[in-house]
């Protein structure tokens, strides 16, 4: 059970009803377990219900490796065994003997850091038996032969050539990638696709960052396109100006507006950065704590001067960049469109260009809610989900959960259930061929303690211009779990249903189903 990346996770203690543990916290890696069949897993390092989760009997092997029948090999999280013992963190284990010993014995087989170093001190103090250190033991070296290490067997990619690294498959996949996750959230006035003739201008922290592209926990690619590269390739005499840096250095405004002086159309790169928001990170800069955000805003330097372009007269398009929800209420005042670029990889700049100027129509939707301020967010130390996420915020958010502009428009139909399945017409009403991505959520009617919604399958479907696509979407016993008092579980429930579907979670059409 991961905390994500609050800024005490080495002392914090997450609380949780089962409930929320089952219907939130533990389905993806219930099936990540039990349907990708993943040979490891990591533990966290914040505790839960009072026990730090790699001394976790009840997650470990009561859920893990006794309901989903996991095999596999657990690891810590690096330092994750020390934070058992350490001063300031859980206070759990006495020292680092009991700690080892406590974290074998639970079966976290593999340390990533050195606190199994105590381990023949535990084993001589009667901590620890040889026969647990031999059971992780033996998955550990299962693995390593399966893996080709020890024995002279090749392993399955020994073939493969070092030139597919970055290679013309790698590019596209990036490509593709990149195209399908940049989400239109605002498009006013029809301002994109921008015309060939336009005169614009590049501004911002985010025009020509290679590093904020990659995002984090990433390799080093050769060649990188920033969005100054995508848009010169179009445009060689293409003026960049950083304008303000993400978090400070204001340049001088005199120049920069003496600069945009024959401009149309300003196309500022701004958001954060992977140097902001990440994991365990020295940042001391308003809005962030030790990579963690302590704001949804974009930065108050990049603020005031999108207000300043658009009082000068003018037009913004936000490129967005960022790896998490954003607060951007005046931006939708100040600016006629906005990109949600994410940190888009190798080829972001070139996709983020082609969208700008219409090659690629933008078919991202965005896979969170966009809230408009931190106002409507509980406290993130409370792990409960009321109030949280589409699926239980009963408010008005900025941009909705499943939500993204297309340059075409498309219409739902009145949808049946056939054969097991929910088919959904839906006609692109424009002149663009284009994907749309279908979604279907769910709602238990007499549930009054479950989800508003919960999102149960999703179709990307590419539909001509003016032609219609009957979207069928497989009704299966997974899509109608649901939380059983008796059994403290999600099952497959019986009764009334609503099948909610449409391009968001926010205009929904519905057809009432009994399951």
């Amino acid at each position: 059970m991961h905390s994500g990346p609050e800024w005490n996770r080495h002392s914090y203690n997450a609380v949780v009803s089962e409930r929320d543990l089952r219907e939130t916290y533990l389905p993806a890696f219930k099936d990540l377990v039990t349907k990708a069949d993943v040979k490891e897993v990591m533990i966290a390092y914040n505790a839960f219900r009072g026990v730090p989760c790699g001394a976790s009997d009840y997650l470990i092997n009561t859920i893990l490796r006794g309901e989903w029948g996991y095999k596999g090999l657990i690891v810590s999280d690096c330092g994750a065994i020390s934070n058992f013992f350490e001063p300031g963190c859980h206070g759990y284990s006495e020292d680092g003997p009991h700690a080892a010993a406590t974290a074998i014995h639970t079966g976290t087989d593999l340390n990533c850091g050195d606190s199994y170093r105590f381990i023949p001190e535990a084993v001589q103090q009667g901590l620890l038996d040889e026969a647990d250190v031999d059971r992780s033991l033996v998955r550990l070296f299962s693995e390593r032969i399966r893996l080709g290490e020890l024995t002279h067997n090749t392993a399955p990619w020994d073939h493969l050539s070092d030139d597919i690294v970055e290679g013309e498959v790698h590019r596209a996949l990036s490509r593709k990638m990149a195209e399908e996750t940049v989400v239109l959230l605002q498009n006013r006035g029809g301002i994109l696709p921008l015309k060939a003739d336009t005169r614009i201008a590049l501004v911002g922290p985010n025009a020509d960052d290679k590093e904020m592209m990659w995002g984090n926990y990433n390799p080093i690619p050769e060649f990188t396109t920033t969005l100054a590269d995508g848009l010169k390739a179009r445009i060689p005499e293409l003026k960049v100006l950083r304008g303000c840096g993400i978090v400070g250095e204001k340049e001088d405004a005199g120049r920069l507006f003496k600069e945009l002086k024959d401009i149309d159309v300003v196309v500022f790169a701004g958001g954060i950065s992977p140097l902001y928001e990440g994991e365990e990170m020295d940042v001391d800069a308003p809005g962030f704590r030790g990579g963690d955000r302590t704001s949804i805003e974009l930065p108050q330097v990049q603020r005031e001067l999108l207000k300043a372009l658009h009082d000068a007269g003018k037009k913004l398009i936000l490129v967005n960049f960022s790896g998490s929800a954003m607060g951007l209420v005046p931006e939708t005042e100040s600016c006629e469109a906005i990109l949600q670029a994410w940190y888009p990889g190798e080829e972001g700049g070139t996709v983020l260009a082609d969208i700008l100027y219409g090659d690629v129509v933008p078919s991202g939707k965005l896979p969170l809610t966009f809230y408009k301020s931190v106002d409507q967010l509980p406290d993130f130390e409370d792990y409960k989900m009321k109030g949280r996420t589409y699926r239980y915020f009963e408010g008005e958010p900025l941009f909705p959960f499943g939500f993204g502009l297309s340059y075409t428009e498309f219409a739902y139909g009145e949808a049946s259930v056939k054969d097991g399945r929910l088919v959904v017409p839906v006609t692109n009403t424009g002149s663009r061929d284009a994907v749309e991505v279908v979604q279907l959520y769910v709602r238990k009617a007499d549930d009054t303690e479950g989800p508003l919604k919960s999102l149960r399958g999703f179709r990307r479907v590419l539909i001509p211009a003016g032609q219609t696509a009957e979207v069928a979407l497989p009704l299966t016993e997974e899509t109608f779990l649901s939380w059983d008092e008796a059994r403290q579980d999600m099952v497959p429930m019986k009764g009334e249903w609503e099948l909610l579907y449409g391009g968001s979670s926010h205009s929904l059409k519905k057809v009432s189903y009994k399951y």
